[in-house]
């Protein structure tokens, strides 16, 4: 069961966690509408707080990829997700990308 307090210690849950499971027809259709309403790019790619690694994600994440990957988000249920290379594409975005918020050594 998830509470405002829970979320705030550990974070969103996942749609899983909330007892959602969709197939990925329907996530893909749930990405479909969720884009008509917020602007997912900004959403998910916005999220870090450093204008560096938004910029940076924004040059290496294609709206293809973007939406693979959080469709793969909202059917982690499914058995392929796991193995969608879309997560693995854009988590290697990610962590190259939030390398340029780290502290440089001088």
């Amino acid at each position: 069961m998830t509470s405002p307090d829970k979320i705030e210690q550990q974070g969103l849950p996942s749609p899983s966690e909330l007892g959602f499971e969709l197939t990925k027809t329907e996530g893909n259709t749930f990405y479909d509408s969720m884009s008509e309403c917020v602007d997912v790019r900004k959403f998910f790619l916005g999220s870090f707080g450093d204008q560096a690694v938004t910029d940076c994600l924004n040059q290496k994440v294609d709206d293809a990829t973007l939406k693979a990957y959080v469709v793969a988000l909202f059917t982690m249920a499914s058995p392929d997700a796991e193995s969608d290379p879309a997560i693995t594409g854009l988590q290697n975005a990610m962590t190259e990308c939030q390398q340029l918020a780290l502290p440089t050594s001088g």
